[in-house]
């Protein structure tokens, strides 16, 4: 086995699961939505910090930055969720 690494140019990155079927961009409506527009979703104060993460990752996927706010509208507690502009890509391409 030999010590020497060896740099190498000009090999593609392959997808990170190439034989994982492609998952659905999100059950959420972020590619229909413009920026400033907002949607509601009803949960008790405890499910909020589960349920703010993985609706913002699912922005994240398909490219579009999210902001939440804990509210109350018409006396239910919940979250509304603003998309407020595209994601950062990260400069190799993974988001």
């Amino acid at each position: 086995m030999s010590n020497v690494i060896f740099v190498q140019s000009g090999i593609p990155i392959p997808a990170k699961n190439p034989t994982a079927p492609p998952r659905p961009d999100t059950k959420y409506p972020f590619r229909e939505m413009k920026d400033g527009d907002s949607f509601f979703i009803e949960c008790s104060r405890d499910r909020r910090e589960k349920i703010r993460p993985a609706i913002a990752g699912s922005g994240k996927r398909v490219g579009v930055r999210v902001v939440s706010r804990a509210v109350t509208e018409d006396g239910k507690p919940g979250l509304r969720f603003w998309r407020v502009g595209l994601a950062e890509q990260k400069p190799n391409g993974d988001a």
